[in-house]
């Protein structure tokens, strides 16, 4: 939320799939939807930018184009499945160069969970999910 002198505006931001949300509230009109936060996958974004460790929740990966890529391929029709779960409850962190990140869905945890591991050397992505 961010406050100005005459209105609240909230944001909820894009995740994997799924727009994000913006809404100002004023005391004359009250809550007004606005332009939503689109989610995009940065084309420029891959492998050679792991060297950073920016990456902390893992559905993070799904913004890296070249990334994204290999990840989607690998999913095929369970893309959008996946991209929910890894969208959930989670955390990720990085082994040398590699990185591995773990979630599940909300209230699901133990039942519906998806991991994926990034093989820097190999450039390669491997992915688990436990779909409910």
């Amino acid at each position: 939320m961010t406050a100005s002198r005459d209105s609240l505006q909230f944001k909820t931001n894009a995740v994997p799939g799924q727009n994000g949300a913006t809404w100002r509230w004023t005391p004359s009109d009250g809550f007004i939807n606005s332009d939503p936060v689109v989610y995009r996958v940065d084309s420029d974004k891959g492998w050679s930018d792991l060297r950073s460790r920016t990456i902390g929740h893992p559905s993070e990966l799904f913004f890296y184009g070249e990334i994204a890529r290999q990840l989607v391929e690998l999913l095929g029709v369970d893309r959008i499945a996946f991209q929910a779960i890894l969208s959930g409850v989670g955390s990720g962190e990085f082994k040398g160069n590699n990185y591995f990140g773990s979630a599940c869905t909300p209230h699901m945890c133990g039942t519906e969970e998806g991991m994926v591991f990034l093989d820097a050397l190999s450039k390669r992505a491997y992915i688990a999910w436990k779909p409910n």
